[in-house]
């Protein structure tokens, strides 16, 4: 281990023996050698070698002697969220995907902004390119949480972990306005976790569905068709009404609860 001329021969080793190379460099033998060469920023190794993270340390002098550049952190996704169904209280699990730009060490330390008590990480020994954390629904006050996560030392790797309850039936159409013979659909998004019966009618008589109900498991879109009766378009044709205004009412099925829901919609010929 001590027939090293240059330090390129002990960075060239330490990338294939690491521990060794990290007891090597605190030990007198490796100064030794430093004087030897003439090593020009000793007083900055004799401050690096009591570093009690060796690794950390030997990644830094490799650094400032020039033979390597310093490790970067770079963040796959700075936004998760978690969206959860009204009285959902089970836990949530996520990661962080965090990509080293090289070998070497880097300050991988986790720093809350806020410290709040929703959001935990796992603590490990060793990087493996995953931070893991879990969000606890019964500890967040109200519909909506957030907290700012530092990963290392760099402020531009910060991750936003954002927090939210819903409704667990979100029901609506995809424009507010409709011509004449036109198509639209009625989306239906199902968070509960059971398939639902929804049944929608217009009292109207102007937006019809090809059934009168549908099952729906997470979401799905539901057609219908824009159209007036032969009643109904000549109303609008003597009144000259360029529009009318029209509802559609859905009621919802899931166990043991009814769900009813109206949507305000304009029919015309303009």
């Amino acid at each position: 281990m001590t027939d090293f001329t240059t330090l390129q021969d002990f960075f060239d080793y330490a990338q294939i023996h690491p521990a060794e190379a990290a007891r090597f460099f605190v030990s007198s033998e490796f100064e030794m050698f430093l004087l030897s060469i003439d090593y020009e920023y000793m007083a900055a190794y004799e401050a690096l070698h009591k570093d009690p993270v060796r690794e950390r340390a030997m990644d830094n002098f490799f650094v400032l002697s020039g033979l390597k550049k310093k490790t970067e952190l770079t963040i796959e996704c700075k936004q998760p969220e978690f969206v959860c169904a009204k009285g959902d209280t089970s836990m949530k699990h996520g990661y962080i995907s965090v990509i080293k730009s090289d070998d070497g060490y880097t300050d991988t330390s986790i720093a809350l902004k806020n410290n709040v008590s929703w959001l935990t990480f796992h603590k490990t020994k060793t990087f493996s390119g995953e931070i893991h954390f879990m969000v606890d629904p019964t500890l967040v006050e109200g519909v909506y949480a957030r907290e700012f996560v530092t990963i290392g030392s760099d402020p531009q790797n910060t991750v936003e972990i954002t927090f939210r309850r819903t409704t667990g039936i979100t029901l609506a159409t995809d424009r507010d306005a409709y011509q004449l013979g036109e198509k639209g659909v009625l989306k239906v998004t199902n968070r509960t976790g059971a398939n639902i019966k929804v049944e929608a009618t217009c009292p109207g008589n102007c937006i019809h569905f090809a059934a009168r109900s549908y099952i729906v498991g997470a979401e799905t879109e539901i057609p219908f068709d824009a159209k007036l009766s032969a009643l109904l378009s000549a109303q609008m044709f003597f009144r000259k009404l360029p529009y009318i205004e029209t509802t559609v009412d859905i009621k919802v099925t899931l166990p043991g609860k009814i769900v009813r829901k109206s949507i305000l919609l304009v029919v015309g010929a303009w």
